[in-house]
C-alpha cells in the first residue's frame, strides 16, 4: 500500500508542474503580446502588406475595422478551394480593387482575369462572353466546352453589374458554379467566378434583380465593401497617401494644409475612394511646389462647405439619395457642364449619362 502511495505522489508532482509550466509559458506569452508596441491594426496592415504580391490598392488601404474585415474576406476567398465571390457596395468605394485582390492572391494570379461589365455591354453580349468561358446554356454544351478547350485550371471569370443579367444568363451561371460535369477532370478553381453588385443583395432579391440560385451559389463568398464615410478616419489616411505619391512621382515635397485635412475628415464622401482620390489629384497639381494644399473653390467646391454637420444630414440617407444630391449639386457648381462635373466626380462622361439616367435628372 505505501509502495503504491509512493508512486502516486510523484506522478501528481509531475502533472501540478506541468501545468504550472504551461500556465507561465501562457502568461509570458500574454506578457509579450501585451508589451508589443504594434496595435492588432498594424499588425495585420504589416502582414496583409507582407503577403501581397504589390502594395496593399489604395481602395483597400487603412487602418479601420471596416476595411480591415475586408482584406481578411479577400484573403480567405483567395486561398479557398472554388474561390468564389460576390462583391457589393456603392461606387467608387473599390469593389474591382477588391476582385483583382482576389485574383492576385489566388492559384490564378497567373492567368488572366476575364472581365465584362454588363452596364456596357448588350445581353448578346454578355451570352457570347458567358458561352466563350465556358458557361453554356445546357450541361452537354458545357461539358463539351470544358473538355475540348481546357484540362487544367481556367481564368477568373469576372462580371460587374450582375443585377443587369437578365434572370436566364444569371439561372445559367448559377448552374455551372454547383450542377457537376460528367466526367470532368479540372479541379473546382476551373470554376472561379466573381459578381459585383452595386445595390444591397436582399434589395436586389426582392427586386427580382438577382436570382436567389446565383445568391446561394455565391453565398460563401460575399464582400461587403463600406463607404468612404464608414471607414472612420481612413479618407484622412488615404489622403495623405495620395500626396505621398505624386510627391515621389513629381520630386516635389507638397503637404496638405490643416483648413484642407479637416475638410477632408469632415466631408462625407459619397463618391467615396474614387472621388477622394481625383480630389487630391486636381488640388495637387493645382499646388505650386513648396506650398500647402488648400482648399480651393473652382476645383473641390464640395470641400468648402464640408463639416460635421454635413455628415450629420446625410446619415441615414440612402446611397442613391446621396448619389443623386451630390451629382445634382456638382453640376450646379459648374453651370450644367457635364464634362466638367463628370471630371469632378472622377467618372466617365457615360457614366455620368447613366447615372442621370437612372435619377431621371
Amino acid at each position: 500500500m505505501s509502495t503504491s502511495k509512493n508512486h502516486s505522489v510523484p506522478d501528481q508532482d509531475r502533472d501540478n508542474t506541468s501545468e504550472a509550466s504551461e500556465l507561465k509559458r501562457s502568461a509570458e506569452q500574454a506578457q509579450a503580446t501585451d508589451n508589443d508596441d504594434l496595435s492588432r491594426q498594424d499588425k495585420h496592415h504589416q502582414n496583409y502588406q507582407k503577403s501581397s504580391v504589390s502594395a496593399i490598392p489604395l481602395s483597400l488601404d487603412g487602418m479601420s475595422d471596416a476595411i480591415i474585415a475586408v482584406r481578411s474576406t479577400i484573403a480567405a476567398i483567395a486561398s479557398s478551394e472554388s474561390l468564389r465571390a460576390l462583391v457589393f457596395g456603392p461606387e467608387g468605394s473599390g469593389r474591382k480593387a477588391v476582385v483583382a485582390d482576389i485574383h492576385r492572391r489566388s492559384a490564378l494570379a497567373s492567368l488572366p482575369l476575364h472581365y465584362i461589365d454588363a452596364h456596357q455591354c448588350s445581353a448578346v453580349d454578355v451570352d457570347a462572353f458567358l458561352i466563350e468561358n465556358g458557361i453554356a446554356p445546357d450541361e452537354d454544351s458545357l461539358a463539351s466546352l470544358y473538355h475540348s478547350k481546357h484540362t487544367d485550371l481556367r481564368p477568373l471569370v469576372v462580371v460587374s453589374g450582375l443585377e443587369r443579367l437578365t434572370p436566364a444568363q444569371q439561372w445559367r451561371i448559377a448552374c455551372h458554379l454547383t450542377k457537376p460535369v460528367a466526367d470532368r477532370k479540372i479541379n473546382s478553381l476551373s470554376r472561379a467566378f466573381a459578381g459585383i453588385m452595386g445595390c444591397d443583395i436582399t434589395q436586389a432579391i426582392a427586386d427580382g434583380r438577382l436570382h436567389s440560385g446565383l445568391h446561394e451559389a455565391l453565398s460563401t463568398g460575399f464582400i461587403s465593401v463600406p463607404a468612404l464615410v464608414a471607414r472612420g478616419d481612413d479618407a484622412l489616411y488615404l489622403a495623405r497617401r495620395v500626396v505621398a505619391a505624386l510627391n515621389s512621382d513629381s520630386g516635389a515635397s507638397k503637404q496638405m494644409s490643416a483648413e484642407l485635412e479637416s475638410r477632408i475628415g469632415n466631408y462625407s464622401w459619397p463618391g467615396n475612394v474614387a472621388e477622394l482620390r481625383h480630389t487630391i489629384h486636381e488640388l495637387y497639381h493645382q499646388t505650386a511646389n513648396g506650398s500647402d494644399i488648400e482648399p480651393n473653390t473652382l476645383i473641390a467646391p464640395r470641400l468648402l462647405s464640408a463639416s460635421d454637420a454635413t455628415i450629420e444630414k446625410l446619415v441615414g440617407s440612402s446611397y442613391w439619395t446621396v448619389q443623386k444630391l451630390l451629382i445634382q449639386e456638382t453640376l450646379a457648381s459648374v453651370g450644367g457642364d457635364k464634362r466638367r462635373a463628370a471630371s469632378l466626380l472622377g467618372i466617365s462622361l457615360k457614366t455620368l449619362y447613366n447615372r442621370l439616367r437612372d435619377f431621371d435628372l
